[in-house]
């Protein structure tokens, strides 16, 4: 089965999209971590269909190509409720939810919702825990919000990430950027994401982290 592109619509309405891979009777539901979209989940995606399971990988509001909030709410509480939706409308019993950093807290925001009702049959936590620490959280909102022009180039982006994370093992090919950057009209590669998404935590971080 081909990986099938679909549009669904979030708790308030907003367009979300998601890639489906593997049969009908499967149920993990992948969330990327912030700043990202659902192409950082394509190779484990086609992993898990080939071993039977039905996969939807999400892009969260205002990421990839689900659309931008105009009243830039992007609060846990709204993409909690934007997974719970988006569940209803594809008919899924008690999925499996793995969700990285902003998909993690996601996963929780949306379980927490219910009043901790038994929605989901697992949830995965990548990268995140129930409790965050702020000086990390700070030092990641802090990278996302530093290249507000984007760059000239993808060598560019990837020396940025190099910087921010020199463990890290640099790409051989940074052709691979291009799936969390968007080439805009002006020549210049910007994340792929609302500005707002970030401007909005940046503030809440320093406000009440």
């Amino acid at each position: 089965m081909a990986v099938q592109t679909i549009r669904l619509s979030g708790a308030t309405g907003l367009r979300i999209a998601a890639d489906v891979d593997g049969p009908e009777d499967g149920r993990p539901v992948l969330l990327h971590g912030g700043g990202q979209n659902r192409l950082a989940w394509k190779g484990s995606g086609a992993a898990l269909a080939a071993r039977g399971h039905r996969v939807i990988a999400l892009d969260a509001r205002g990421h990839g190509d689900s659309a931008w909030d105009p009243d830039a709410d992007y609060q846990m509480a709204t993409m909690g409720a934007d997974l719970l939706a988006v569940i209803v409308q594809l008919g899924l019993d008690r999925p499996a939810v793995v969700g990285a950093s902003l998909g993690g807290i996601t996963a929780l925001e949306a379980h927490a919702s219910t009043g901790h009702a038994d929605v989901f049959s697992a949830v995965v936590l990548v990268d995140i825990a129930p409790k965050v620490e702020s000086d990390g959280s700070r030092r990641i909102v802090g990278f996302m919000s530093a290249h507000p022009n984007g760059f000239a180039t993808l060598d560019d982006a990837a020396r940025a990430i190099a910087a921010y994370n020199p463990h890290r093992p640099p790409p051989k090919d940074t052709a691979g950027l291009a799936k969390v950057l968007r080439h805009g009209g002006d020549g210049r590669w910007r994340w792929h994401w609302d500005p707002q998404f970030i401007a909005a935590h940046a503030e809440a971080m320093d406000n009440d982290p």
